[in-house]
C-alpha cells in the first residue's frame, strides 16, 4: 500500500511539473467577421461587394500585426479601372489609398459606380423588413475591403482588429410636400387636401383649389432634408391643363445650409419640373432642412372641366434606388362650367334664345383667341351661346367659384324675356354638381293682342245687338203701359 500510495504521488508530481513546463499556446486568430447595418429602413435593399482581400500578419500573442490588400489580377494601377482615382498599386503588388483620397470619396457617385462593378457581390441582396431590422448583416465573412451598396454608399475595411462591424444609414427618409399657395382671382377660395391623395406625411394643407381658365396658380413644394442625404431629385409633372413656367421662374431657396443657383440645376422638358440638387450641397445639411420650391403655372384651354380635376404630381427620390425611395405628393386646380336646356312654357325645345353670363362685379363673359376667360363691361360685347333646335345652349367653360347670372340676351320671336337666373360655383366643392351645373329656363308666350277679323270684332257686334234688342224691348213695354 505505500508504495502505491508513492507511485501515485510521484505521478501527480510528474504530472505538475510537465505542465508548469508546457508552453501556453495562443488561439488561432480569427479569419473571418461580420457586417451589420443599424439603423436601417424599412424597404430599403442593401448589397454587399467585395472590393479586395485583406492579407494579416500576427504578434505572438495572436493580435494583429499589420495589414495589406491585393486582387487577383490586379498589379499595375491601370487595372484598378476608375478606381486608380482614389487608389494605387505599390512596388509590392499592394493596392493603398492614395494620400489625396479623403474620407468624402465614398460619397462620389462615381465612386459608388466603380464599386458596383468593380467589386464582387457577397450572398444576397437583403431587404429591410421593417426600420431597424436586425437581419440586415452579412456573416462570416473573409477578412477584406468592402463597399456596402444603398443609399449611404459605405465603404468597409474588416480585419482582425475590427471583425465585427456595425454601420449606420443615416438616410432617414425625407419628405416632400405639395402646396397651392394662391390663385390670382381673389374670389378663389383653397381647400384642404384629401388623407386619400396624400402619401407623405406633409399637413396637406391648400392642396385644392377652383380656378378660372386663364388664373395663374401659385404652388409650393417643400422638401424636409435629412443629414446624410444623397442624391435628391425633385420631379413635378404637370398636366395639360396647367401651362409650365420657364425654367429661370423656378425658385429654390434654403436657409440652413444656405442654398445658391450653383447648388442645383432646374430642367423644364414639356410638362416635367426637375430639379436636382447636387452632392457638394447635401452634404452641408447636418440637421433636418426645409428646402422651397416656387413656381407659377397658367390654367390653359385643355384644363379637364369637373371633379376630375387637373392633378399635378411632385415627387422626391434619394439614393442609389429611386424606385424605392421616393415620397410623393398631390394638389389638384378644378375648374366649372354651367350648361343650359331651353324650353317653352309646354316643356318643348325651344331654339333661338341667346344667353351671356355676368359675374358678381357686373361684367360680362367673355372667351379671347387663345380660349381664356376674360370679363368685358358691355353685354354687346359678351360672347353669347344661342339654343338650338334642341333647346341645347353650349356651356360656359372655365370658370372659377363665384356668384354669376345667366342673361337672356336674344329672346325668341312671341316669347316675354326670361328674368336673369343666379347661380354660383361654390368654394370647396370639388363635386360634378357644383363644377358641371346645368340649368333648365322656360319662355313664356306673351299676352297675344286681337286681330281684324277674329274675336275682337265679333265682340262689338255682339254687344250692339244685344243693346239694341235691349233698347227696342224697353220701348215696346212703355207703349204698352201708356195704353
Amino acid at each position: 500500500m505505500k508504495r502505491l500510495s508513492k507511485a501515485i504521488v510521484l505521478l501527480l508530481s510528474a504530472i505538475m511539473v510537465l505542465a508548469m513546463s508546457t508552453s501556453v499556446f495562443a488561439a488561432d486568430p480569427p479569419t473571418s467577421g461580420n457586417i451589420t447595418v443599424n439603423p436601417n429602413f424599412n424597404g430599403q435593399e442593401y448589397k454587399l461587394y467585395k472590393l479586395f482581400d485583406a492579407h494579416i500578419t500576427f504578434n505572438d500573442d495572436g493580435t494583429q500585426r499589420a495589414i495589406t490588400y491585393s486582387k487577383a489580377g490586379v498589379t499595375k494601377d491601370s487595372d484598378l479601372g476608375a478606381g486608380a482615382e482614389w487608389f494605387t498599386v505599390n512596388s509590392n503588388g499592394f493596392i493603398e489609398a492614395k494620400s489625396t483620397t479623403s474620407t468624402d470619396w465614398a460619397k462620389d457617385p462615381d465612386a459608388i459606380a466603380w464599386a458596383k462593378t468593380f467589386g464582387t457581390q457577397q450572398g444576397s441582396a437583403i431587404t429591410a423588413a421593417s426600420d431597424n431590422d436586425p437581419n440586415v448583416k452579412w456573416e462570416n465573412i473573409p477578412f477584406g475591403y468592402y463597399f456596402v451598396e444603398s443609399s449611404m454608399g459605405s465603404f468597409i475595411g474588416v480585419d482582425s482588429d475590427n471583425p465585427n462591424v456595425t454601420i449606420q444609414d443615416k438616410n432617414a427618409a425625407p419628405t416632400i410636400d405639395k402646396e397651392i399657395t394662391g390663385v390670382n382671382d381673389s374670389t378663389a377660395t383653397l381647400g384642404i387636401g384629401d388623407e386619400n391623395k396624400r402619401t407623405d406625411p406633409g399637413k396637406g394643407e391648400s392642396e385644392k383649389a377652383i380656378a378660372q381658365i386663364g388664373d395663374t396658380v401659385g404652388f409650393k413644394l417643400t422638401v424636409a432634408a435629412k443629414p446624410g442625404a444623397n442624391s435628391y431629385v425633385v420631379t413635378d409633372t404637370l398636366p395639360a391643363g396647367l401651362t409650365a413656367p420657364a425654367a429661370a421662374d423656378v425658385s429654390v431657396a434654403c436657409t440652413a445650409p444656405a442654398i445658391t443657383d450653383s447648388d442645383y440645376t432646374v430642367a423644364v422638358e414639356g410638362q416635367v419640373i426637375t430639379v436636382t440638387f447636387k452632392q457638394s450641397f447635401l452634404d452641408k445639411i447636418t440637421a433636418e432642412a426645409s428646402i422651397v420650391i416656387t413656381y407659377d403655372a397658367v390654367l390653359n384651354d385643355s384644363a379637364v372641366i369637373g371633379q376630375e380635376g387637373n392633378t399635378n404630381n411632385a415627387k422626391l427620390t434619394w439614393g442609389n434606388k429611386p424606385e424605392v425611395n421616393k415620397s410623393e405628393d398631390e394638389s389638384t386646380v378644378y375648374t366649372a362650367q354651367v350648361a343650359v336646356q331651353k324650353n317653352d312654357d309646354k316643356n318643348k325645345p325651344l331654339a333661338g334664345a341667346g344667353f351671356v353670363v355676368r359675374n358678381s362685379a357686373g361684367k360680362f363673359y367673355k372667351l379671347d383667341d387663345n380660349g381664356v376667360v376674360t370679363w368685358v363691361d358691355s353685354i354687346d360685347d359678351a360672347e353669347e351661346h344661342n339654343s338650338g333646335a334642341d333647346g341645347k345652349v353650349a356651356a360656359f367653360t372655365g370658370l372659377g367659384n363665384g356668384t354669376y347670372s345667366l342673361v337672356e340676351k336674344t329672346v325668341p320671336a312671341g316669347y316675354n324675356k326670361l328674368e336673369d337666373t343666379p347661380f354660383t360655383v361654390a368654394p370647396k366643392d370639388y363635386t360634378d354638381t357644383n363644377l358641371k351645373q346645368s340649368k333648365t329656363v322656360v319662355n313664356n308666350t306673351g299676352t297675344e293682342l286681337p286681330s281684324t277679323g277674329g274675336i275682337g270684332t265679333v265682340i262689338f257686334y255682339v254687344l250692339g245687338s244685344a243693346l239694341l234688342i235691349g233698347c227696342g224691348i224697353v220701348l215696346i213695354s212703355r207703349k204698352r203701359m201708356q195704353k
